[in-house]
């Protein structure tokens, strides 16, 4: 193949690949290089060389695929509501649904989510058939929902049997972009950048195009072509059309010796020379921008049906156009933008208004319209900003990124008139912050309010800020805005949900009292007007609230009354009603706590609410952390992180803090160390939540007291708690309060510790629940130095699921009864620690506790906590061994979640973890490595 001269290397590589896959392993590669540089043809060459049982699936976009939701993978897994397959077909169904367009609080629609997880869990599906190769070209014109199933696949590409081949340019490079190439880099994807052609390939390639070699004048002018194939194909044909090759004795030379003009002047001094006709229908499809469907090249064109097909077959022939499926497009982007470019813009926007109008004519989709009518409308057409906004309403759900920039052109479409142009803004504002792009969201509303609008437009847009402000984390600059909005909001359905919100940036604020007041007025509000979506809200928020304070009746009151109003309503599920009910049952048993949180996020998983999935996530990890479940706790950190990360990197400190208590405990110091680094450089950040930051605290402070540094250690847990009761969140240092104590006493702090004990009998009265009386036990012991509370705390904690509580129990008792002369009584308490702290993996704790063990005169024969190993089969949890288990029986990772009744996403963080301990790089090597033990 001519274009494939000097690329054998590059051609092994992406071969490679695809051999790859047919072992049964994924493997992707990035294929970076300026246009003409060869990517398609060697895409191309690579799929002809697909051994014979792997399936090649391909697809390539175009600039028109911006209004084409998920349009690269429909293509590249040819799915169609028509098709016989009915995976494809429900897909196609889903993907075509439009969902209600809602508050920014309440997430994005749910489709975008259903349709990514839909297409991943379809590509598991047919790789468990036969193995893949899946090549897509040009991805930097992709939608930016096709860019982030691209994102998704490659983090879980090497536990399936799929080859993945992504071609782009350098250039554009969008965020999302930019994003997919270092998620895939990070997780082992090859990136090939194509490097110009070498003076001996350019050589071959002209021998192959002339059947001879280039002479001194030729290959001078040739190497301005850079190494470029496209080029130096342009120029020899150029050179040809204008009769200036000579051939002579197997050598071929061009005639004068001029320079060679630009490719673009090159490009249309070939076309020049084609009928009138032809040149007209290659302007007219270069204006187009991509493909245009040959029915509308008729009207384009204004010529009938019969010539118009004898003109699009002269230039097939002439390797000009290709017909793909009834859709004529140009055979290379050079060519079209270099006639492109030669058109004048008033005639390039002409061009697009004209294909809009005959698009409308034919009430083709308003998505496939949308992008001409960007591109032609003039500034005022009234009825084009309608088909733009009708157009991003449809696209908004599955491509709100896309949706934004047609919202955004509708209003600079009618920027003399502030309102429209305002409330455009506002539509773009909402599906900015849908996307997770907040700094956008808040700069365009921004934009919007110096338009100077209406007033009722301006509150309008200062809401949309507002909400922007409390998904990214800056509640303090969202609570006031909400809150004018709530009591000056005439609709009351929407004043409900305004002052739903106004309480959950409250909460988030920790302005406790403020969230009083707030979720208040939305239960009354939402009562009146029958609005279960913002009742369901304003109760999970106030019992949340109530939660904090420690009155934990109250708290699941509300909680329980909040996932009655839900039930199965998709609405109100937006408001994560069993995150509530399950935070509320905490203080009780974690582990019921953690149920809840499971059905909760598994809920979220099918109505498809993606912003809700870490919070589920992050309260599972607060619920394993306390109940012992220290595996699980890592793991659900690990899969919450990655969805945060695709959510913008948002940081959830609380969450990542409670993994680093459970790694300090199990002696996994230097990872503690790093952590603890990180957070507390996040900390400072403006977005940072308090309540994240009191849980750093106690990392902090457990990191410094391991050093030796106790001093700061105590006063680190006694500010802490000391914040939490006088912002009216006693209940958040329950964890922290006997450490507080005890370290601040052993330092000389008696007073602040004494007054913390005092709060820990406070906090015992008003919640009641064993975990509440068992840490006012342990307090008062700390102060008096009696064993008999700290064994009483013991027995109370004894039949609970609080399981890191009572091992910290048994050792606070265990010495207090060493100190007294007790250590018969000691022994027994040791040794109950010691076997919970064995099930935790606690080897800190362990160590502590046979350190009294000693003293207490026991040891001889005793076995701590044995450190498990953290490599090899032996190494893997309970859960970790049913995973495996399902894995075995060819389950795919979505039928797996089904079977254990956890998230996709969990067992994909399974198995990333299996495959480290096991040293692993497939799902087939695994299967394989299981069959043979």
């Amino acid at each position: 193949m001519a274009e494939l001269r000097g690329r054998e290397q590059e051609l092994a590589t992406l071969t490679h690949v695809a051999a790859v896959a047919a072992r049964g392993s994924g493997r992707a590669l990035i294929v970076e290089g300026e246009a003409g540089i060869g990517k398609s043809t060697l895409l191309g060459a690579a799929g002809e060389r697909v051994p014979a049982h792997v399936t090649r699936c391909s697809a390539r976009s175009d600039e028109l695929d911006l209004a084409r939701p998920f349009g690269l993978w429909f293509e590249a897994l040819a799915i169609t509501a028509h098709s016989p397959d009915p995976r494809r077909r429900e897909l196609a169904g889903l993907a075509a649904r439009v969902a209600p367009a809602g508050g920014v609080i309440d997430g994005a629609p749910g489709e975008r989510f259903l349709v990514q997880d839909a297409l991943l869990d379809l590509i598991e599906q047919l790789s468990a058939d036969t193995p893949l190769l899946i090549t897509l070209d040009d991805v930097q014109w992709a939608d930016s929902g096709s860019v982030a199933v691209l994102a998704n696949l490659t983090r879980g590409l090497r536990d399936l049997p799929v080859g993945l081949i992504v071609a782009l340019r350098p250039w554009p490079r969008r965020p999302d972009i930019a994003t997919l190439i270092d998620r895939a880099l990070d997780h082992g994807a090859t990136h090939l950048r194509l490097a110009p052609l070498d003076d001996a390939a350019i050589h071959q390639l002209v021998d192959d195009m002339t059947g001879a070699a280039p002479g001194p004048t030729l290959q001078r002018m040739l190497a301005a072509a850079a190494g470029n194939p496209f080029f130096v194909r342009e120029l020899l044909l150029s050179a040809q059309a204008t009769g200036r090759l000579l051939h002579h004795s197997g050598i071929v030379e061009l005639d004068g010796a001029d320079a060679p003009a630009p490719l673009h002047d090159r490009i249309l001094r070939r076309i020049s020379g084609l009928p009138d006709d032809a040149v007209e229908l290659l302007q007219a499809l270069a204006a187009a921008g991509g493909a245009v469907d040959a029915r509308d090249l008729v009207d384009l064109v204004g010529r009938p049906a019969v010539p118009l097909l004898h003109t699009t077959t002269l230039l097939q022939q002439a390797g000009l156009l290709v017909d793909r499926d009834g859709m004529l497009s140009f055979q290379h982007d050079l060519v079209r933008e270099a006639v492109r470019n030669s058109l004048p813009a008033s005639t390039r926007a002409a061009i697009h208004a004209q294909l809009a109008h005959i698009l409308i004519a034919r009430r083709a989709d308003p998505l496939e319209i949308a992008p001409h009518l960007a591109a032609g409308a003039a500034p005022g057409d009234e009825r084009a900003v309608s088909w733009l906004r009708t157009a991003a309403a449809q696209l908004a759900p599955t491509d709100p990124t896309g949706a934004a920039d047609l919202y955004v052109r509708a209003a600079e479409l009618m920027v003399a008139d502030p309102d429209t142009a305002a409330r455009l803004t506002a539509d773009a504002v909402r599906t900015l912050a849908w996307a997770g792009r907040f700094d956008d969201a808040a700069a365009h509303a921004e934009r919007g309010i110096a338009l100077a609008p209406s007033p009722p437009v301006e509150r309008h847009l200062r809401i949309g800020l507002a909400e922007v402000q409390l998904l990214a984390g800056r509640v303090n600059d969202a609570v006031a805005p909400l809150r004018a909005a709530a009591v000056d909001e005439i609709d009351p359905e929407v004043g409900a949900n305004l002052w739903a919100e106004a309480a959950t940036a409250s909460l988030w604020s920790l302005d406790l009292s403020g969230c009083d007041h707030d979720a208040t007025q939305a239960i009354a509000a939402a009562e009146a007007c029958g609005s279960a979506n913002a009742l369901a809200r304003a109760l999970g928020v106030l019992s949340r609230r109530m939660n904090l304070a420690g009155r934990i009746g109250e708290s699941r009151a509300l909680a329980e009354r909040c996932l009655a109003v839900a039930g199965d309503d998709p609405g109100a599920q937006r408001a994560t009603p069993h995150l509530y009910a399950g935070m509320a049952l905490w203080p009780v048993d974690p582990v019921a706590s953690a149920g809840l949180f499971r059905d909760g996020m598994r809920r979220a998983e099918r109505l498809g609410i993606g912003w809700a999935l870490p919070v589920y996530l992050q309260a599972m990890v607060s619920a394993a952390f306390d109940s012992g479940d220290w595996d699980a706790c890592i793991t659900h950190y690990d899969t919450a992180r990655l969805l945060l990360a695709d959510m913008g990197d948002l940081d959830e400190l609380s969450m990542e803090a409670l993994a680093g208590v459970a790694r300090f405990f199990r002696n996994e110091l230097p990872a503690t160390r790093l952590s603890l680094a990180r957070m507390l450089e996040a900390a400072g950040r403006p977005q940072a939540r308090v309540g994240g930051e009191i849980y750093v605290r106690w990392l902090e402070a457990l990191v410094a007291h391991h050093d030796g540094d106790t001093l700061h250690g105590a006063e680190l847990l006694l500010g802490a708690s000391e914040i939490c009761e006088a912002i009216g969140a006693p209940h958040v240092q329950l964890p922290f309060l006997v450490d507080a104590v005890e370290w601040g006493l052993a330092v000389g702090l008696r007073d602040r510790a004494v007054d913390r004990a005092r709060s820990a009998d406070e906090l015992a009265a008003t919640g009641g629940m064993p975990i509440h009386r068992a840490i006012a036990a342990r307090c008062r012991a700390a102060v008096t130095r009696d064993p008999d509370p700290a064994v009483t705390a013991v027995d109370e904690l004894r039949p609970t699921n609080h399981r890191v509580d009572f091992v910290l129990a048994c050792e606070q008792a265990a010495q207090l009864l060493v100190d007294a002369g007790r250590p018969d009584a000691a022994r027994p308490l040791i040794e109950e620690g010691l076997a919970a702290a064995e099930t935790m993996g606690a080897m800190l704790l362990g160590r502590r506790l046979q350190a009294t063990l000693r003293a207490a005169g026991g040891g001889k024969g005793v076995k701590g906590p044995r450190q498990r190993p953290t490599t090899g089969w032996d190494s893997l949890t309970d859960t970790e061994r049913q995973v495996l288990a399902l894995v075995r029986e060819r389950l795919t990772n979505a039928q797996i979640a089904e079977r254990m009744y956890i998230s996709r996403r969990t067992v994909e963080t399974h198995l990333v973890h299996i495959y480290g301990k096991v040293g692993l790089t497939s799902r087939k090597d695994l299967i394989d490595a299981l069959q043979a033990r």
